[in-house]
């Protein structure tokens, strides 16, 4: 595959790792040139010093022949802007990391919906850990689009297996609850559980069989 990442810091310097570790063809561009000589240096792999919302840095490494753009620098808005510069230029497939929640609305709204939010992501894994599923596995199961998630956000008291039972009703197959974000902390629902006002409840469906 072809993948190009737009910030070479934090995450993504660790998907260009694990990504030229599994032979992928990558490039990296970042604005910070001892970022990139750095990457170049450990990595060995094409590294552009410039900036990813400028079209023209996008069309100099034929990001319309790329199998995907990632956009992974530290702030969700250059991350939009970068989809979108991406989007004009051809880009077949883009996903972008936000730090703000209310983003997944304005990324729905312009087309985005591949879209990493390191806080539920990391809440998601940790609940799984806890019931004893691999992490590997549901990162793969996520991956390999056998499974979707599913966030409800609550404003009353509500028992968990009504929500679930709504959700399942609404999407048209079965949910699971596994995790309770709430101010912050994870909560491992039981059956019996309830959710309180500013409550997430976070659920899983299988989409395709195993």
């Amino acid at each position: 595959m072809y993948i190009v990442i737009a910030g070479g810091e934090s995450i993504g310097e660790l998907v260009a790792k694990s990504l030229e570790a599994r032979g992928e063809k990558i490039v990296v561009i970042d604005k910070d040139p001892e970022v990139c000589e750095r990457l170049r240096e450990e990595l060995g792999i094409n590294v552009i010093n410039g900036d990813a919302t400028d079209i023209e840095v996008l069309k100099k490494i034929k990001v319309n022949t790329a199998d995907v753009l990632l956009a992974l620098s530290g702030q969700s808005e250059i991350n939009i802007m970068i989809a979108l510069a991406a989007r004009l230029c051809g880009a077949k497939r883009v996903i972008l990391r936000i730090d703000r929640e209310e983003y997944f609305e304005v990324c729905k709204m312009l087309g985005f919906n591949e879209v990493i939010y390191p806080a539920r992501s990391a809440a998601i894994i940790i609940s799984e850990m806890l019931r004893g599923v691999m992490l590997t596995t549901l990162i793969e199961l996520h991956h390999k689009k056998y499974i979707e998630i599913e966030g409800v956000k609550v404003n009353k008291v509500r028992a968990v297996n009504e929500i679930v039972k709504e959700l399942s009703s609404k999407i048209g197959c079965e949910c699971h609850p596994i995790a309770i974000v709430r101010r912050g902390n994870i909560v491992i629902p039981r059956s019996n559980a309830e959710v309180r006002p500013g409550d997430e409840l976070i659920c899983i469906r299988k989409v395709a069989e195993f």
